[in-house]
């Protein structure tokens, strides 16, 4: 019995297995790899979903974005941003906007809409923000509200300079909790 499967069976079983392994290679390569190399990726038609980039320097991690979608312009070197989150890991502040353009050249990043700052112990909001990257300053151009447990101020200008020092324009007002 065991002779009649080793002379009859096994080799029956080899030659399909084989069969079906040449098909599927053969398949590959006359179809799959061909639509591959077809593939005509541009930046109008391509975008990147899901994305979450973690910034280090001198071997600290920096900050983490996670962004809902990505669109490259590579003519002008810069991303367009959706669902945006940016959080500072080494200042523990959180940024959230809803759009902004990464200019890639100048580092630095215009958000759009409803921009939000959220620390351990305060929230700011407004319309509209500029985060320079490289010199680590945030700028908000049009009303700013910052609120916490003990202080609310208004302004319509902020400036926040490496995380540390913040200055305030036009129509300030503040109250004290």
């Amino acid at each position: 019995m065991i002779q009649w499967i080793m002379n009859k069976i096994l080799p029956m079983s080899l030659f399909i297995i084989f069969t079906v392994s040449l098909f599927f290679l053969v398949s590959y390569r006359l179809f799959v790899r061909d639509e591959l190399r077809n593939i005509d990726v541009k930046p109008e038609r391509s975008y990147m979903e899901n994305v979450t980039i973690t910034h280090a320097a001198q071997n600290r991690k920096k900050f983490r974005a996670t962004v809902k979608s990505v669109r490259f312009s590579f003519d002008e070197n810069t991303a367009s941003l959706e669902g945006i989150r940016l959080a500072s890991l080494d200042k523990n502040i959180v940024f959230e906007a809803g759009s902004g353009l990464y200019d890639v050249k100048k580092n630095r990043m215009d958000l759009r809409g409803e921009t939000t700052a959220l620390g351990r112990d305060f929230q700011a909001r407004t319309t509209g923000a500029v985060w320079d990257v490289g010199r680590e300053e945030f700028q908000a151009n049009n009303r700013v509200r910052i609120t916490s447990k003990r202080l609310d101020v208004g302004a319509d200008k902020m400036e926040v300079m490496k995380g540390e020092k913040i200055r305030l324009e036009g129509n300030v007002r503040a109250v004290f909790n």
